[in-house]
């Protein structure tokens, strides 16, 4: 008879993910993630792996569940650029779960990561570089359909715009200043009218 497995895939990762979010990878303890997990350590091993194997899949959950709520606030709106400010508000504003998220994981990994952990590492770099990667994308598709105008360079825009993202995040945990970070994002992207 086949053992089936007795947990919701989905449920036990993002307790997974909460955990590390609010701890980090280094001071979560494999004690911790079976807690959070609510698994004995053979069933956890047998499921997930070991630490480092969770987190990975704990970061490709994240990097692809971000790349979903892009694609659906771009369907939400009208405008590619409102699209993307509309993604932004979701994740600095509205984060779907109660759980205070103030740092994007990606980046807190690569924040507190070295090269003991380069596997992990390079994983979050590359995700947050295919972020602004799709940025640029969609700002060149933008320019074309006559949204930004012709002249903005849209590798630099992306990198300024994941720069800003971070920073507002930051700037968000410091002040808590719900109605300035509203401001501000609905600023992105925005270009006084070239005149004739």
């Amino acid at each position: 008879m086949v053992n089936i497995a007795k947990f919701d895939r989905q449920d036990v990762l993002e307790k997974a993910t909460v955990l590390f979010w609010k701890k980090g990878f280094r001071a979560t303890s494999t004690r911790d993630l079976q807690q959070a997990m609510n698994m004995r350590p053979g069933s956890m091993y047998a499921a997930f792996g070991g630490k480092s194997d969770i987190y990975r899949l704990v970061l490709e959950q994240y990097a692809l569940s971000m790349s979903r709520l892009l694609e659906q606030s771009l369907e939400a709106t009208d405008t590619i650029p409102d699209g993307i400010r509309h993604f932004i508000k979701r994740v600095l504003l509205h984060p779907d779960s109660s759980e205070v998220r103030d740092v994007c994981l990606l980046y807190r990994t690569v924040s507190e990561l070295d090269d003991d952990q380069a596997e992990l590492l390079e994983l979050a770099r590359t995700r947050l570089k295919n972020k602004e990667a799709r940025f640029a994308v969609l700002i060149e598709e933008a320019k074309t359909l006559g949204q930004l105008p012709g002249s903005l360079d849209a590798s630099a825009a992306a990198a300024d715009l994941q720069c800003r993202m971070l920073g507002i995040r930051s700037y968000l945990r410091i002040t808590c200043d719900l109605a300035t970070i509203e401001t501000m994002i609905d600023g992105l992207l925005c270009f006084p009218e070239e005149s004739s």
